[in-house]
Protein backbone atom coordinates (compact mmCIF):
# COMPACT_ATOMS: atom_id res chain seq x y z
CA UNK A 1 0.00 0.00 0.00
CA UNK A 2 1.39 3.14 -0.99
CA UNK A 3 1.42 6.08 1.88
CA UNK A 4 0.33 9.52 1.50
CA UNK A 5 2.26 12.17 2.97
CA UNK A 6 -0.25 15.57 3.80
CA UNK A 7 0.08 19.04 5.40
CA UNK A 8 -3.17 20.14 6.63
CA UNK A 9 -3.36 23.96 7.59
CA UNK A 10 -6.19 26.71 8.37
CA UNK A 11 -7.31 29.64 6.41
CA UNK A 12 -9.05 31.76 9.03
CA UNK A 13 -10.13 34.56 5.98
CA UNK A 14 -11.89 31.69 3.77
CA UNK A 15 -13.10 29.95 7.31
CA UNK A 16 -11.37 26.70 5.91
CA UNK A 17 -9.27 23.88 6.28
CA UNK A 18 -7.37 22.60 3.95
CA UNK A 19 -4.96 19.96 2.67
CA UNK A 20 -1.75 19.83 0.59
CA UNK A 21 -0.57 15.99 -0.84
CA UNK A 22 3.00 16.24 -1.07
CA UNK A 23 3.43 12.89 -2.48
CA UNK A 24 1.36 13.30 -5.36
CA UNK A 25 2.55 14.59 -8.35
CA UNK A 26 -0.52 16.76 -8.30
CA UNK A 27 0.86 19.48 -5.44
CA UNK A 28 -2.59 21.45 -5.96
CA UNK A 29 -4.14 22.48 -1.91
CA UNK A 30 -7.72 21.51 -1.81
CA UNK A 31 -10.65 22.20 0.91
CA UNK A 32 -11.30 19.65 2.86
CA UNK A 33 -15.24 19.03 2.78
CA UNK A 34 -15.63 19.77 6.59
CA UNK A 35 -18.90 21.43 8.48
CA UNK A 36 -19.16 25.11 8.64
CA UNK A 37 -16.44 27.35 10.76
CA UNK A 38 -16.12 30.53 11.70
CA UNK A 39 -12.31 31.30 12.58
CA UNK A 40 -10.37 27.88 12.50
CA UNK A 41 -7.23 28.60 14.18
CA UNK A 42 -4.74 25.61 14.49
CA UNK A 43 -5.16 22.08 13.70
CA UNK A 44 -4.74 18.80 14.96
CA UNK A 45 -4.45 15.65 13.02
CA UNK A 46 -4.39 11.98 14.95
CA UNK A 47 -3.61 9.16 12.41
CA UNK A 48 -4.63 5.63 14.14
CA UNK A 49 -8.13 7.22 14.57
CA UNK A 50 -8.46 9.47 11.17
CA UNK A 51 -10.08 12.30 13.41
CA UNK A 52 -9.07 16.08 12.72
CA UNK A 53 -9.05 18.72 15.58
CA UNK A 54 -9.07 22.58 15.04
CA UNK A 55 -9.39 25.67 17.50
CA UNK A 56 -12.35 27.74 17.18
CA UNK A 57 -10.96 30.89 17.68
CA UNK A 58 -14.34 33.33 17.27
CA UNK A 59 -16.31 31.13 19.09
CA UNK A 60 -13.67 29.77 21.66
CA UNK A 61 -13.97 25.76 20.88
CA UNK A 62 -12.16 23.02 20.23
CA UNK A 63 -13.87 20.87 17.69
CA UNK A 64 -13.56 17.09 16.37
CA UNK A 65 -13.95 15.66 12.79
CA UNK A 66 -14.44 12.31 12.56
CA UNK A 67 -13.61 11.25 9.15
CA UNK A 68 -14.63 7.85 9.04
CA UNK A 69 -17.75 8.39 10.39
CA UNK A 70 -17.78 11.68 9.31
CA UNK A 71 -19.57 13.09 12.39
CA UNK A 72 -18.32 16.71 14.62
CA UNK A 73 -18.34 17.38 18.37
CA UNK A 74 -17.42 19.53 20.59
CA UNK A 75 -14.58 18.80 22.68
CA UNK A 76 -14.54 22.12 24.95
CA UNK A 77 -16.11 25.53 25.27
CA UNK A 78 -13.97 27.92 27.05
CA UNK A 79 -16.45 30.49 28.78
CA UNK A 80 -12.95 32.77 29.25
CA UNK A 81 -9.93 32.03 27.06
CA UNK A 82 -8.63 29.10 25.71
Amino acid sequence: MKQSYFVLFTDPYHKQLYQWNVTDSDTRTHGLDLPAMDFPLSIDYVVYSRRIYWLELDTREIQRWDMKNREQTLIRKASGGL
